[in-house]
């Protein structure tokens, strides 16, 4: 299929076993179904020697290796130190401190915990490649599994990535060495694997974070989490809001950092936002909408469906992937036919014996998202087709961003008082520290969390007053005091602004049909200057546009700059839109090529 089955290279690792000189594994065909193979091993190259072979009267010299262990030991020690120094983002010279003295002193608790590490074992990271070529990660895992034996096996606890491997367990002692495997699957085609020493990682080593982070987050899919994007959401605690037609599903942004204080383990809060709608409800509701009100016009209607779909990131509802919507393939529907093996299906028989999963409507067209840079890397170089019906919008539209009452309710969750946070965060440590899996993948590399979040000095500063000019002249200043946040918008009521410089030369642009609102606009500036002592006088000019694009944007401040020049003070350019692109072009032409405002 094209691309429907990205699920099958980012999840599930295959079935294992191993017998004497077999091994048999579980690897997903085309299909997306499960295909029993089994990889024979050549039982004279299934052994892994952590020893050097020597050939015929050679000697180890065993004090040279000693020197070359030590040079690599003092060069990553100098490393190391490097690393630490970038970590103190706040400069300090001799003699000064961090610490700051004014206000009073308050107790914080942060969003981090302490890493605690066990054991000065070494960590070895090599690079794993296959001959042929091998384009999923669910298959490599698999095979090399068949290779490796299990975690216990020939090469200790590891963990493999698909490219890195890292183990305890030292496999050469030359940098760059690499040992070979050769074997055939079930179907006799030959297959190799080179596992090359990339790095010898010991405790306090830049690399050891990337380690540990790894190590962490295979702990975050034993919780059953969902990866969308960089970031886990459990679906499992989802805040359903039926009124408004959408679920919160409650995340993790998690990170580990070297810190003053040591390594440190980030925990975030976050919330992913999932429409209940699915994407061809959203097509049909756009397509009512048109004809209600200027009758049926499929032009308008196709057009207006990309205009609020393209760029928009969906949720396939059969294994809750995410997809940027890049086209429509209004050619194609949910009835047209895809090559699978030798024969063709039709998407609705494909989803339906895979997903058990019935299309009601087979004429919806399907959605396009071209392969990201990552798909290409795993030889997906075609864009992936999906069913509207089968996949739901996420995050906020301009529509329901408008909506008061929904940025009301959802406010309830998104902005949470710091003692929700920390009782969240809380949970979430809790829930790693009670899952038997995760603890025992944790303690197997020496790894904990504490439960108790780190607590930090932070100073309440004293509020700081605003200056401005006294109302009763002379060159005085009077100090409004600010609240407990910091607002001073109402002393501008009543104070004048210490200096001003006059807005005299300026020119007004803005799209014809939004023309007669621009008295009331200018006059209502007036009126909020003038107690400011802030002098505005009317435009020089009013550039009315026929049509509200970026090339008319752009050509209009063309005309402007070149009729006026230097003398300009300011180009008021209206939007009528949220229109990233001709925001962007008016940005640049202002900004960057003429340097006004």
């Amino acid at each position: 299929m094209e691309k429907s089955e990205k699920e099958a290279e980012e999840n599930g690792n295959g079935n294992r076993g191993r017998a004497r000189g077999r091994a048999r594994m579980s690897t997903s065909g085309e299909d997306g179904g499960e295909k029993d193979e089994t990889l024979r091993l050549d039982k004279t190259e299934e052994g892994m020697n952590p020893t050097k072979t020597l050939e015929p009267g050679e000697e180890e010299d065993d004090s040279a290796y000693a020197e070359i262990q030590k040079q690599r030991a003092e060069k990553r020690e100098l490393y190391r130190k490097r690393q630490l120094e970038s970590y103190d983002n706040v400069k300090t010279t001799e003699g000064q401190s961090k610490v700051g003295v004014s206000g009073e002193a308050i107790r914080l608790a942060a969003n981090y915990v302490r890493v605690q590490k066990k054991g000065q074992w070494r960590l070895y990271h090599y690079h794993v490649t296959f001959t042929p070529e091998m384009k999923m990660t669910r298959e490599k895992k698999a095979v090399f599994r068949a290779f490796a034996g299990t975690g216990e096996g020939k090469l200790g606890k590891f963990i493999f990535d698909g490219q890195s491997l890292w183990t305890t367990i030292p496999l050469s002692k030359e940098i760059g060495a690499s040992i070979e495997l050769t074997g055939a699957l079930k179907d006799n085609t030959p297959i190799g694997v080179s596992i090359k020493l990339v790095s010898e990682v010991e405790p306090g080593d830049v690399m050891y974070l990337q380690f540990y982070s790894i190590v962490v987050r295979k702990c975050l899919e034993l919780l059953k989490l969902d990866l969308m994007g960089r970031h886990y959401f459990d679906q499992t605690a989802a805040i359903k809001m039926e009124n408004h037609r959408l679920e919160l599903w409650p995340g993790f942004i998690t990170s580990m950092r070297q810190h003053d204080m040591g390594l440190l383990y980030s925990v975030e809060i976050t919330h992913k936002v999932i429409r209940l709608d699915n994407i061809f409800d959203v097509m049909t509701e756009i397509r009512r909408d048109i004809e209600r009100g200027r009758g049926c016009d499929m032009n308008q209607v196709k057009e207006a469906i990309q205009t609020q779909l393209v760029g928009t990131i969906v949720l396939t509802s059969y294994n809750n992937l995410t997809y940027r919507i890049d086209d429509i393939s209004w050619s194609e529907n949910a009835s047209s036919t895809f090559p699978r093996g030798k024969t063709e299906v039709s998407y609705m028989d494909y989803f339906k014996e895979k997903y058990n999963v019935t299309i009601s409507s087979p004429k919806q067209p399907l959605l396009v998202s071209n392969p990201k840079k990552a798909d290409i890397r795993r030889g997906h170089k075609t864009p992936f087709k999906l069913i509207p019906e089968l996949c739901r919008m996420t995050g906020m539209s301009d529509q329901l961003r408008a909506n008061f009452n929904l940025m009301r309710d959802m406010g309830r969750y998104l902005f949470q008082p710091p003692h929700e946070k920390v009782a969240a965060i809380q949970n979430f440590l809790l829930r790693l520290k009670s899952n038997t899996e995760c603890q025992g993948e944790m303690h197997s590399w020496g790894l904990n969390l504490t439960s108790d979040l780190v607590q930090v000095q932070g100073r309440v500063i004293p509020r700081e007053g605003i200056l401005f000019r006294d109302s009763r002249g002379g060159g005085e200043f009077s100090t409004f005091p600010t609240n407990d946040k910091a607002d001073f918008t109402m002393a501008f009521r009543s104070n004048q602004m210490v200096t001003t410089v006059g807005l005299e030369r300026w020119i007004i642009i803005v799209p014809g049909r939004d023309a007669q609102n621009v008295d009331n606009l200018t006059r209502t500036m007036y009126n909020v200057a003038r107690p400011l002592g802030f002098d505005i006088q009317q435009p020089m000019d009013m550039v009315h546009l026929n049509s509200a694009s970026p090339t008319a944007y752009v050509e209009a401040i063309n005309g402007v700059v070149n009729s006026h020049g230097k003398k300009l003070q300011l180009v008021f350019v209206i939007l009528t839109n949220n229109n990233l692109d001709t925001y962007a072009a008016v940005k640049k032409r202002c900004y960057i090529d003429y340097g006004s405002m």
